[in-house]
């Protein structure tokens, strides 16, 4: 009877512990609702409506983010035509504006409200901001809200929304092709004010962009990972096979996990790892090719790049090393570099190769 009842109860922590490592909830982000800029339809894309009995089918799937351009022009059918879906979808749909949404500011913000806010879920932090304000910059009182928004310091995960790919002014991200630049300043305050805001915080933080995925030459999803910093951008309209929405896992254990959902094609699933996307290609990827670059106690091992050039750029996009390679085999020198990631780019009239390295301690 006891090693019955051992057994018993060693199934029910068996299965506790199962049950403790569901997702605890789900969210949708949805870029560029409106879709394909030639159509004249009212309402969101039609592709991504097909799939709202998928989010449905997810009782896990607690609400969802627009990350902008919901309508193609804005006016008072097409925001009903909007409003009525998502009450078809049945969920709570929180908006972030984009370019054409704010072509009449006034009429989004009779109906809707501000557009910036910040709220909390499951002790998780949700920031979304507007770019358009400042063409392109977060605009002081968005900055305050950051501020006050940290200052409480209760929260796990944070995640951030906004509609402009806010981080392409990098050059490290210079082939990211956004839908638009409409509106853009020649220099915006992302790298300055924004993304040191949340750098190095204990917390995972996940920025969100939606302009991305609805013409031709346009990225449909973008991932970059550094430190404690997740980048994301995705979108839909441009009739491609991998268009698609993002729905975010978070587990009891508030790690954070990504379904990106095609639009097209007979697969649920775009990838099975968002990681698939990463923008550079990683060194550990990159020293099972013919062409290498190894990383040996502070040096660079290059080869098979002869008559080339090598940059390294800090996660800020500044130049710290360059370097010609004139041979197949070339040492570069990174001991003054401090532990961090950094981006390595070598180029020349034939050869355009952009990898990611840790420099460990």
């Amino acid at each position: 009877m006891l090693r019955k009842k051992i057994h018993i109860l060693a199934y029910l922590l068996f299965t506790a512990k199962i049950l403790f490592s569901q997702t605890t909830y789900s969210f949708f982000v949805a870029g560029h609702v409106y879709g394909n800029p030639g159509s004249d339809s009212l309402g969101v894309y039609y592709k991504f409506k097909n799939k709202f009995s998928y989010i449905t089918s997810r009782p896990e799937i607690k609400f969802g983010v627009f990350t902008g351009d919901i309508v193609r022009h804005p006016s008072a059918e097409a925001w009903d035509s909007i409003d009525a879906d998502v009450s078809e979808l049945g969920l709570p749909v929180y908006f972030c504006a984009g370019n054409h949404d704010m072509y009449n500011r006034t009429l989004f913000e009779q109906r809707y409200g501000r557009t910036y806010y910040s709220f909390m879920y499951d002790n998780d932090l949700f920031i979304v901001l507007d770019p358009n304000l400042d063409n392109w910059n977060i605009s002081q009182p968005q900055l305050d809200m950051i501020d006050s928004a940290l200052s409480f310091n209760n929260y796990e995960n944070i995640f951030v929304l906004f509609h402009q790919v806010l981080w392409c002014d990098n050059p490290l991200y210079n082939d990211l092709t956004p839908n638009s630049y409409e509106g853009k300043d020649d220099t915006i305050n992302f790298w300055t004010a924004v993304e040191p805001r949340f750098h190095n915080l204990p917390n995972n933080v996940y920025m969100f962009a939606g302009d991305v995925g609805a013409i031709n030459n346009s990225n449909n999803i973008f991932y970059d990972n550094y430190d404690n910093i997740t980048l994301i951008a995705s979108g839909m309209g441009n009739n491609s096979a991998y268009e698609n929405f993002i729905v975010v896992n978070i587990d009891s254990e508030k790690n954070v996990t990504f379904d990106v959902v095609c639009l097209n094609g007979n697969s649920q699933f775009c990838c099975d790892d968002i990681s698939m996307y990463d923008h550079y290609i990683p060194l550990s990827q990159a020293n099972t090719q013919k062409q290498n670059i190894i990383y040996i106690r502070n040096y660079l091992h290059v080869l098979n790049f002869k008559n080339t050039t090598l940059d390294v750029y800090d996660l800020t996009g500044r130049k710290i090393i360059t370097k010609q390679i004139n041979s197949e085999h070339e040492t570069v020198f990174t001991g003054t570099l401090k532990t961090n990631i950094y981006i390595i780019n070598i180029h020349s009239t034939s050869t355009n190769e952009t990898y990611k390295i840790f420099i460990p301690e």
